[in-house]
């Protein structure tokens, strides 16, 4: 039998079957990856076609394909799946050999469907080598390809050179809800994924050319009409309406935002929507929610830096409650939020909203805004959330703290940030309790002001044998050697902790807790102003005093 050596070529990652000698002919067909490619060479169509069928992936067939012409059209003839799917190892798929099979060993028009997929070793411009050489690709998946997600100019440009294109997936950032944007939305055979829009740094309202009304391309069908991206795109005229509004820095209007809404609603596969700094107002949320209710793909809804205020985030909720939405995400941090917009959500998600991620940072957010979102944690009848996020909101204080400590062994929240909340040292007793008792994996209690009075109470709670969480955030929270002495010790009896953050504390750093062995402890930056007299600093003289300063520094 032959001996089995596959080893990695000078294919950029691709399999080479060489240096493969068998010992004897085999009565029998041998598996794939026991002949080198000169045997493979010499082998029966019937036979090679049976070893070509034992490889692993079609991504293997095609490594063998780029060794000589023979076993290239070989492998053509026995795969009659028409696809290209090097999605299925991305660690092999490289611009060299997408470039090789696609322009130099497989025939023009073999390849029907390219999947390349997570493949983050390719280039946006050898994918448009690709299809330009192989113009006969119908479905294109090229979601997380690359450095960074697409731009409408370079999906066009793909789109330009495939003449029979039916679906096209990919993910996108625009500067604005630009004309080429526009285009890309309104075309039948974009399924966008995910869609980023940025506001540009500056330029004047932009006026819809006429190439950008119709979109001259073959329809599916064949003929030579034109497609009225103006009908198709459902809005694209009231669309370019927020173009304008973008760039000259206004807010965008109600009429847009509806436009805008239906233009995304021809779009039935976008799953992530991110329109932060986009001037968005209260009024315009409302018109942009009713395409969020109705959207049967969309899980992922971002509006950070809009002023919204509490009725925008109201009207969102309300589109949360209706039966058609399936939005998992809502990131809606810096928007004016209030204790209005936490009872909304609150309602939303104790009305079965799919919401398992809620991210209201930087808001107006009190205590009752708080109680409110914890009596929807703490609903019998079960809530959807496993992450909120509340960091920043400086009203919200010790109560607000405590309410949320309450609802957490009944919840199932799995992460909690409460970074500059105003909480203090009072209330961390019995969130320690609570988080010992709950399923919570993730505490930012950063900026706090906590002291080792607050770190002596989660040093307890982390000890506790049945606590779940696994990372520990105490940032810049006036943690001393005490506390810090208390958490290390706490921690050696702990397994489940991998991470215990507690940068920019007051722990000296040439300590025995400075010092720490464990690696799941980071102490990053220390501020000490204060930690030694003068008298103790330099018993002896100023040798000991400049090394204190030093340290200080």
């Amino acid at each position: 039998m032959a001996a089995l050596a596959l080893r990695r070529s000078g294919l950029s990652g691709g399999l080479d079957l060489l240096n493969i000698q068998p010992e004897e002919p085999p009565p029998t067909v041998a598996p794939a990856d026991s002949w080198s490619t000169t045997t493979l060479e010499t082998l029966p169509e019937d036979a090679l076609a049976s070893v070509l069928a034992q490889l692993g992936s079609s991504v293997d067939q095609l490594v063998v394909a780029c060794v000589s012409s023979s076993l290239c059209d070989a492998v053509s003839r026995s795969w009659a799946r028409d696809a290209l799917l090097l999605s299925s190892d991305p660690h092999l798929a490289t611009d060299q050999l997408l470039l090789q099979l696609t322009l130099g060993r497989l025939a023009r028009g073999l390849v029907r469907e390219l999947d390349i997929a997570g493949c983050d070793l390719l280039t946006k411009s050898a994918v448009t080598r690709a299809a330009m050489a192989q113009r006969t690709i119908q479905r294109l998946n090229g979601t997380n390809v690359g450095v960074g997600s697409w731009t409408p100019e370079q999906l066009l440009r793909v789109i330009a050179a495939l003449d029979d294109l039916r679906v096209l997936t990919a993910d996108c950032r625009s500067l604005g809800a630009s004309s080429p944007l526009l285009r890309l939305l309104a075309h039948p055979a974009v399924r966008l994924r995910k869609l980023v829009l940025h506001k540009p740094e500056s330029g004047a309202a932009l006026e819809p050319a006429a190439d950008d009304l119709a979109l001259k391309r073959k329809p599916p069908g064949g003929g030579d009409a034109p497609v009225d991206l103006g009908q198709s795109g459902g809005g694209l005229r009231g669309a370019f309406e927020f173009v304008a509004a973008l760039l000259a820095g206004e807010d965008a209007s109600v009429e847009a935002l509806a436009a805008l809404g239906a233009a995304l609603d021809g779009n039935r596969h976008l799953e992530q929507l991110s329109l932060g700094c986009n001037f968005i107002s209260a009024e315009g949320c409302r018109a942009l929610a009713a395409a969020v209710a109705s959207h049967p793909a969309l899980r992922s809804l971002s509006l950070e830096h809009n002023p919204i205020q509490d009725s925008g985030a109201a009207a969102l909720s309300a589109a949360l409650c209706g039966r058609g939405s399936r939005l998992t995400s809502l990131s809606l941090p810096f928007t004016g939020a209030k204790d209005g917009a936490c009872r909304a959500l609150a309602d939303a998600l104790a009305a079965g909203a799919p919401l398992a991620s809620l991210d209201l940072g930087g808001n107006l957010v009190t205590a009752g805004g708080a109680a409110a979102l914890a009596a929807a944690l703490a609903d019998p009848s079960g809530c959807a959330l496993r992450s909120l996020n509340l960091a920043a909101n400086y009203r919200l204080g010790p109560e607000g703290a405590l309410s949320l400590a309450a609802a957490l062994p009944s919840s199932g929240l799995a992460e909690l940030h409460l970074a500059g909340c105003a909480v203090g040292a009072g209330p961390v007793g019995r969130i320690a309790a609570a988080v010992a008792r709950s399923s919570l994996r993730l505490l930012d209690l950063s900026h706090n002001q906590i002291g080792d009075r607050g770190a002596w109470d989660l040093a307890w709670a982390i000890a506790e044998p049945h606590a779940q969480l696994t990372t520990l955030i105490l940032k810049s929270d006036d943690i001393e050697d005490d506390g810090a002495a208390e958490l290390l010790a706490a921690l050696a009896h702990n397994t489940v902790l991998e991470v215990l953050d507690l940068s920019g504390n007051r722990i000296d750093p040439s300590g025995e807790h400075g010092a720490s062995q464990d690696r799941r402890v980071t102490l990053g930056f220390q501020s000490r102003p204060f930690l030694h007299t003068p008298a103790e600093a330099a018993p002896s003289g100023g040798e000991a005093s400049g090394g204190d300063a030093a340290s200080s520094a």
